[in-house]
């Protein structure tokens, strides 16, 4: 956290999403090794998240 508020970019990988959401920022979600979805994460929505790591 120290880190990313002083202005460093900070990849965060992880299954966990109330973890991603409290920490970060933009959300990405990865498919098959493609990146298919990406939001900020004040603007997730958890259903729409999960139809994309479903592959739909």
């Amino acid at each position: 956290m120290a880190a990313r508020n002083r202005g460093a970019a900070v990849l965060l990988v992880s299954e966990d999403l109330d973890e991603l959401l409290e920490l970060s920022d933009r959300l990405v979600v990865m498919f098959h090794g493609r990146l298919v979805y990406e939001t900020r994460a004040s603007d997730a929505d958890l259903t729409e998240i999960g139809r994309h790591m479903a592959g739909h």
